[in-house]
């Protein structure tokens, strides 16, 4: 269905767009499936029109993902970007208002990888491990959705998840 090349509009939508810990928001055309459910409603109505106009049973295998590159992930690095940019920081991430069902907010809020300190205190390795798990967890669950979405319009066939290779 080509998750990876939704149009223009769907990343105009509310927290439509990744946005890194600086604010910035991700160039790709790879919508923000992990954190929006209003990306998310679009994303399923365009799956039932998609279905009515191919039937997904004629499918010899679907492919899915969360990132530009159709693979699980988040958005790449983009060119002329330094260092590492997380993708977890739009409204819905950090607040809970507007997370997709099943999604849980940031459980560190105001924190950006790389601080030392969160609210005052001293950040160690297991707030760090937590922050990180649920960072790819988001991700996984995001494709856990997308298996389910195709499921519920009756795809029944193989689901190809590439994983990234950088």
């Amino acid at each position: 269905p080509g998750f990876q090349y939704a149009p223009a509009w769907v990343r105009d939508l509310p927290d439509g767009r990744y946005r890194d810990q600086n604010g910035a928001a991700n160039p790709a055309k790879v919508p923000n499936y992990v954190f929006s459910a209003t990306v998310r409603g679009a994303a399923e109505r365009y799956l039932d029109r998609f279905a009515a106009e191919f039937p997904l049973d004629g499918f010899a295998a679907v492919r899915i993902g969360t990132s530009e590159a159709g693979e699980l992930g988040y958005p790449g690095m983009q060119l002329g970007t330094e260092g590492n940019r997380f993708w977890a920081f739009d409204d819905a991430a950090l607040s809970g208002d507007g997370l997709p069902a099943g999604m849980t907010p940031n459980p560190m809020p105001g924190w950006k990888p790389g601080d030392r300190t969160w609210q005052g205190r001293p950040v160690d390795a297991a707030a760090v491990r937590s922050w990180f798990d649920w960072y790819v967890g988001s991700a996984v669950r995001t494709t856990v959705w997308q298996i389910g979405a195709l499921r519920d319009r009756g795809y029944r066939g193989p689901i190809h998840m590439p994983l990234a290779g950088r």
